[in-house]
């Protein structure tokens, strides 16, 4: 789920925590779809009620396009600058909105991708020896149709450990020559970046 203007991300602990998605109408709809897990249902089926119910004509429009809401206030000031502290300093900094008080304009937002290039259980891509994909990249079915909160990091540990080792596997085993310096020159441009962007800067991004 983002905010909207800007779609950027607010942690599904909103829901989590007993946050209610409300349409223009400030009708809880999740009830209409979802009786028993309500807002807590998996965040594919969420994002299929948020778009279902939007195409019914039941968002609010706005000149970013139809939104619904995102409603914490019940959780209180506390709870909310306690646990949800990320998610009150973004609808402050971005939307000029304070959560405590007002309803969060929100939509379905894509923040993960589960794979394009096909791949079996090694990594290898299908139909196209020598090429290999991992994590977001990778399509292999290790998520399903929805990720788990929480649970990228077991793909990119899992398979990051698994295609590496198959490629080592594979380069020991062949024939072919080939330079280091293509793979010197781009691990140097990562570094670099990331050193970049562990720096401390004068600039502050609000």
């Amino acid at each position: 789920t983002g905010v909207v203007p800007g779609d950027i991300l607010v942690t599904e602990g909103c829901r989590g925590d007993g946050g209610y998605l409300l349409d223009k109408d400030e009708h809880r709809f999740m009830l209409d779809y979802e009786l028993e897990k309500k807002e807590l249902a998996s965040r594919d089926v969420v994002s299929r009620r948020m778009v279902h119910h939007t195409r019914q004509g039941h968002a609010v429009e706005s000149p970013y396009g139809p939104h619904l809401w995102l409603d914490i206030r019940h959780l209180g000031q506390e709870h909310i600058e306690t646990y949800l502290r990320d998610v009150a300093e973004i609808c402050r900094d971005f939307l000029g909105v304070d959560p405590v008080h007002e309803l969060v304009p929100v939509r379905p937002t894509q923040h993960y991708s589960m794979g394009g290039v096909r791949t079996d259980i090694g990594g290898h891509a299908y139909g196209l020896a020598g090429l290999y994909a991992a994590g977001e990249t990778a399509c292999w079915d290790l998520h399903g149709f929805n990720r788990l909160g929480g649970n990228s990091v077991a793909e990119t540990v899992v398979m990051g450990m698994v295609v590496g080792r198959g490629i080592a596997q594979d380069l020991a085993g062949s024939d072919s020559s080939f330079s280091d310096a293509a793979a010197d020159s781009a691990r140097l441009q990562v570094e670099q970046r990331l050193s970049a962007l562990a720096s401390y800067g004068l600039e502050y991004v609000y």
